[in-house]
């Protein structure tokens, strides 16, 4: 494992020019090959800071939320919108996220509703597994493949499934519950 080793006062030196130049610490760090953490200590030590460079994901304006919201109406997703309009994905879903945008219910994501008849054939061939689980989303269009699978896990009561066409549909390792219902011996 390598050691710290100290600065000589030439490093110093040039560390403080660089500083004054308006370098980044990793600028600096990269022209005197050491690394940016020995730079800030450096800089730290001789009670200089960099200036702030302001927010990692500057804020959206009005514009821009208007828009975000009318296409978050429109059924769009956070990301195409921000590829859309060329902003950063996470300044688009914190946006969503504060004005308490929620996509109407039955249309995207876990607030979809199955319909009854589906999800009683849907659950009938879990329990009997019969098929694999990206069988059932193709045979079920309207169920997602994530979405089959973590209906298969409640129903099944697992963690998690083994993969591989090998194996038999929705085979898992974990403790499960009885799916059958015990027929009552009767004594005579």
């Amino acid at each position: 494992m390598k050691g710290y080793h100290h600065l000589s006062a030439a490093d110093e030196a040039e560390i403080r020019r660089l500083h004054a130049e308006g370098k980044s610490e990793k600028e600096i760090g990269l022209t005197l090959h050491v690394h940016r953490n020995t730079v800030y200590r450096t800089l730290r030590q001789f009670g200089l800071s960099l200036p702030w460079r302001g927010a990692r994901s500057p804020a959206l304006t009005a514009a821009q939320k208007r828009q975000v919201l009318r296409l978050l109406k429109k059924g769009m997703g956070t990301v195409p919108i921000a590829a859309r309009l060329g902003l950063r994905q996470h300044a688009v879903r914190k946006f969503a996220e504060e004005s308490h945008f929620q996509h109407p219910a039955g249309r995207y994501g876990c607030r979809y509703k199955i319909p009854e008849e589906t999800l009683k054939k849907l659950t009938a061939e879990i329990q009997a597994r019969t098929n694999p689980g990206i069988a059932l989303a193709e045979k079920y269009p309207q169920i997602s493949y994530r979405m089959l699978l973590k209906l298969a896990r409640k129903i099944l009561g697992v963690r998690c499934f083994r993969t591989g066409r090998r194996r038999s549909p929705l085979e898992s390792d974990y403790p499960q519950r009885h799916l059958h219902v015990h027929k009552e011996v009767g004594h005579g």
